[in-house]
């Protein structure tokens, strides 16, 4: 915190490039706390200590409307999170009929004269930052890029009223690999004034110049003018813990709400496939006493209510049922009341919109799965990135050594095995290494293992037995699981529980 925070590079290559996910020094070093996460997540719940409340947002602007900004995946190369930034920050300008691949102008031209206005407030709908959004990874390709962006549109004059609008966030699996560490800096409101330092003469942590952070838990529920309600769901892997969902029940007992916008991080809908009835999310929706219009036969919201279910995780756009986008007889499904979108172009690395599953046809979609298709094949069929997006090629290095070793210099795998035993120094004596040849054939030596004089096969049951240290390592942390669930329903059943996964 002593330190200046670092200017912005002065062209497009001082910007970090995006992460790199083929086996990179970046995500070799998060892999552990990937594995914690994957080993702890259902014993150690941040969210215990939560205290969620309702917020309300007032309306700015006088003009009937109102506008909020949403991102998701966000925190990837710093050029595009800073892009999206800029925009975020400002108005945008779009034709009198705008359609989901229209062309955005930051200046109000011609034919460009309707206006989006820069929005109320800001959520971020999970993935904050990649490989693990941690302090320093989000003070990097989060905090920088947003604070380049404000000084950069600062100075074009863009910028006049200096007023902080909220911060909202939910988490999302990046997020928890940190275990909710960098998104309780980034997200829970601060201590102090966002301006004020501490006692110790340091501002608040990871501070967004013009936003405020508002919210004390990884879950908010959003009071919206017109009656709308706006509910941010920390349900990781779909899931909802007790005491969120508790939240969310009685707030939807209490009120009822008619209108309503519900972001989570994984989307309901998505590569044009119905959720199952019986998955986490779904579940979690039952949980609530939420509706489930996204299900195949799940029919359609109810009459009087108008819902939007919002989420990121997928890189791109996508809005399932919603109004038609034209008159060109598409056949996709259309609803007046309700939606279901992915919107999670944040920043992060694309996701293919050509990949569908065909069993529920999108409204809109972006980037069209010709440029999708185009876009990805260029990228994963150029050599040049497979070689720099991380040490994969060094995995296929040694598999072709070791093919070409097999195919070429041993007549038999038993001839590669002893030979490596025999260079690895196992301690075999030539007696027990003594060379035969095959009768009539001009062969290498195939070498004969002796039974060693400590005993009978004890190499060949030393490595039994580590292969099956190893499998009862692996099958104890599954069946640990198992087990717990079986202990539950079992306590359950005499009238007490200790957890429940729907409430």
């Amino acid at each position: 915190m002593e330190e200046p925070f670092p200017q912005k590079p002065s062209d497009e290559r001082g910007f970090e490039k995006p992460v790199a996910w083929l086996l990179a020094r970046e995500l070799i070093a998060s892999l552990k706390w990937t594995v914690l996460y994957a080993l702890f997540k259902g014993k150690l719940d941040a969210r215990d200590w939560m205290q969620a409340a309702e917020i309300a947002v007032e309306r700015q602007m006088g003009d009937g409307a109102f506008w909020f900004d949403y991102l998701a995946d966000t925190g990837d190369g710093q050029k595009a999170t800073y892009s999206i930034a800029y925009l975020c920050m400002s108005d945008l300008w779009v034709e009198p009929s705008p359609q989901v691949s229209s062309t955005v102008s930051l200046d109000e031209t011609q034919d460009r004269r309707v206006r989006l206005p820069r929005g109320e407030f800001l959520f971020i709908g999970g993935d904050t930052s990649y490989h693990v959004a941690d302090y320093a990874t989000l003070a990097n390709r989060f905090q920088n890029p947003f604070r380049w962006a404000f000084d950069d549109l600062k100075r074009a004059g863009k910028i006049l009223d200096e007023a902080r609008r909220p911060l909202f966030g939910i988490p999302g699996n990046h997020d928890y690999y940190d275990a909710l560490d960098g998104f309780n800096r980034q997200f829970r409101r601060p201590s102090t004034d966002e301006d004020a330092p501490n006692h110790a003469g340091q501002p608040p942590l990871l501070a967004i110049p013009g936003f405020k952070r508002c919210q004390e838990a990884s879950f908010v529920a959003l009071k919206l003018p017109f009656d709308w309600w706006f509910w941010g769901m920390d349900i990781e892997d779909g899931e909802i813990d007790f005491r969120q969902c508790e939240f969310f029940r009685t707030l939807y007992e209490q009120h009822a709400p008619r209108k309503l916008i519900i972001a989570t991080p994984e989307p309901t809908t998505f590569l044009g496939k119905y959720a199952d009835a019986e998955a986490n999310i779904s579940q979690t929706f039952a949980a609530i006493g939420l509706e489930r219009p996204f299900l195949r036969d799940g029919g359609r919201l109810s009459e009087g209510k108008c819902r939007l279910d919002l989420s990121g995780n997928v890189h791109h756009y996508a809005r399932y049922w919603g109004p038609a986008a034209d008159a060109s007889g598409v056949s996709a499904p259309v609803a007046s009341n309700y939606a279901s979108v992915v919107a999670g172009l944040g920043g992060a690395f694309l996701h293919p919109s050509h990949t569908d599953v065909n069993e529920i046809e999108e409204q809109a979609l972006y980037p069209s799965k010709e440029a999708s298709r185009r876009a990805i094949a260029e990228e994963i069929f150029n050599p040049w990135n497979i070689w720099t997006g991380g040490y994969i090629w060094l995995l296929g290095f040694i598999i072709a050594v070791v093919v070409a070793f097999a195919a070429t210099i041993p007549s038999s795998s038993q001839e590669a095995i002893h030979d490596v035993l025999s260079w690895s120094g196992f301690g075999l004596t030539e007696q027990q290494l003594a060379p035969t040849r095959l009768a009539g054939l001009q062969s290498p030596p195939v070498y004969a293992l002796d039974r060693p004089a400590d005993g009978p096969g004890s190499r060949q049951l030393g490595g039994v037995l580590l292969a099956a240290s190893f499998a009862a390592l692996v099958g104890g942390v599954v069946y640990s699981k198992r087990l717990l669930i079986g202990l539950n329903k079992q306590k359950r059943g005499k009238g007490w529980t200790i957890t429940d996964q729907w409430c």
